[in-house]
């Protein structure tokens, strides 16, 4: 998956995105995951970046 398509994920369904990144955001490139979370409230960006999500 890439950054356009989390991109289009978070428009339709946050739940969906949210689901996808509990699997994969340990995983991902650091700045795919801060694209992919940018709109999120500041203290989950925060747990997702520090890797307790």
């Amino acid at each position: 998956m890439d950054y356009i398509s989390l991109k289009w994920l978070h428009q339709g369904s946050i739940r969906t995105e949210k689901g996808f990144l509990a699997e994969h955001y340990v995983e991902m490139p650091r700045s795919m995951l801060r694209y992919a979370i940018e709109k999120f409230p500041e203290t989950e960006r925060q747990s997702y970046l520090r890797g307790e999500a």
